[in-house]
């Protein structure tokens, strides 16, 4: 039953306002992940049937973080500034491997996938989509801050409904009942609008960038029987867009074009990252092997970050830390790779969308990673527990037949080097 808790982690993330209830010094969310990891642990070391083998993925996490304290306290001219990051760091991967943990089957990761669909739904309606709907949805290019919901900041509101959109859409291929896919198809629409309408201009060129990699993933495996999807997508993405830039969204667009044209005045922001990725550069050529220190970037340039994660890690981690970086994106990708070409093998076709969606999920996650603080140093709890979905799929698709049938695994874990 300790699974339960994984999904309230979800809930309570997305839902930021749980954090504000505190138990003995901790925030709610913190009390539930520090029972969870412990009472998890403690079951893991009392059945001999389980046996554990850590992932490449594992490791690789655990050095990471690792180079984070070491990076703080050695690199560092001022460790005071990153031991935050490091802390955070630390509740994301004790996150990380309660999902390794405790999502063990289909059903499970089934329920993982529906509580983030609908924690991320639930989150859009609320008082500030409310009355911007009430007042015609028009976008604001003039607005500091935009769409928050109950995620606390308009960059996570528009994230975590980015992050679902691939999930939900996915799951239309799964053989459900048609109101299940016309409510699915409604909170595609819902979450789309939510991202188009959040303020944020990485979260609009991520979408942008989502759609283009569904499209791709459909044609690469287009049949006349799921035509209709193509189509279903086309006319989502081009509805919802389209309704965003009579909205007023042709001015977030346009406010882009002067950085890869040269021409007109470029946006305040974006001249501002623009001279952030020169001047972060600089201090990587100046430190190229270990950096400057986690989070020591804030003390450069009046406490601002690079606005861009890959070029945090180099600034700060060096080329060791950006070893690391690469090592996760592989390690992440290729368990889902794994996963997805043996469930595809086998008919699960349940399992093989899955896999599909948090490949595009995840992707998307870190392409935005390119426009800002959003990914591996930043560490959100629930991307981490995406990758570590990615790991559990793989072990599930380990323990399933070569040929013929979809019959799962679902006492016992074991985990295959």
């Amino acid at each position: 039953m300790l699974h339960w808790g994984v999904y309230f982690i979800v809930i309570s993330t997305v839902f930021r306002d749980l954090g504000t209830v505190y138990i003995a010094g901790l925030t709610l969310n913190q009390a539930v992940i520090l029972f969870l990891f412990f009472a998890a642990l403690t079951s893991k070391l009392f059945r001999k049937d389980d046996v554990y083998r850590p992932d490449g993925l594992d490791i690789t996490l655990v050095v990471f973080g690792i180079y984070f304290w070491i990076s703080n306290f050695l690199i560092s001219n001022d460790p005071e500034w990153g031991i935050r990051v490091c802390t955070h760091y630390l509740r994301s991967l004790t996150c990380y491997f309660l999902v390794v943990f405790l999502i063990q089957d289909r059903s499970k990761i089934n329920l993982f996938v529906a509580t983030y669909i609908l924690s991320s739904l639930l989150m859009v309606f609320t008082e500030d989509l409310y009355s911007a709907v009430r007042s015609g949805l028009t976008f604001s290019l003039g607005r500091r801050e935009g769409l928050t919901g109950l995620a606390g900041h308009y960059i996570n509101y528009a994230l975590y409904s980015l992050m679902s959109i691939p999930l939900a859409y996915y799951s239309l291929k799964n053989k459900i009942s048609r109101l299940s896919k016309i409510f699915l198809v409604i909170t595609i629409a819902i979450l789309s609008t939510a991202v188009l309408f959040s303020g944020s201009r990485g979260g609009i060129v991520s979408f942008i960038v989502m759609t283009l990699a569904l499209f791709a993933l459909e044609f690469h495996n287009l049949k006349k029987n799921n035509i209709y999807r193509l189509l279903l997508l086309i006319l989502l993405f081009f509805g919802v867009f389209s309704f965003f830039w009579i909205k007023g969204g042709n001015e977030m667009i346009n406010s882009l074009l002067p950085m890869f044209t040269g021409k007109g005045k470029i946006d305040p922001s974006l001249a501002g990252r623009k001279f952030f990725v020169i001047q972060f550069f600089e201090v990587f050529l100046q430190h190229p092997i270990f950096g400057i220190g986690i989070d020591t970037s804030r003390n450069i340039l009046t406490r601002h970050v690079p606005h861009n994660q890959w070029l945090q890690i180099l600034s700060e981690l060096g080329l060791v830390g950006m070893l690391l970086s690469l090592n996760i994106v592989y390690f992440v990708f290729r368990s889902l790779i794994k996963a997805r070409k043996k469930f595809y093998e086998i008919g699960d076709w349940t399992m093989t969308n899955t896999a599909s969606g948090l490949i595009v999920s995840i992707f998307t996650i870190l392409f935005w990673g390119f426009y800002e603080n959003i990914g591996l140093i930043a560490a959100e709890k629930v991307i981490f527990m995406l990758f570590a979905l990615g790991v559990s799929l793989k072990q599930i698709s380990l323990t399933a037949p070569s040929q013929g049938g979809v019959k799962m695994a679902t006492s016992s874990y074991q985990r295959v080097a």
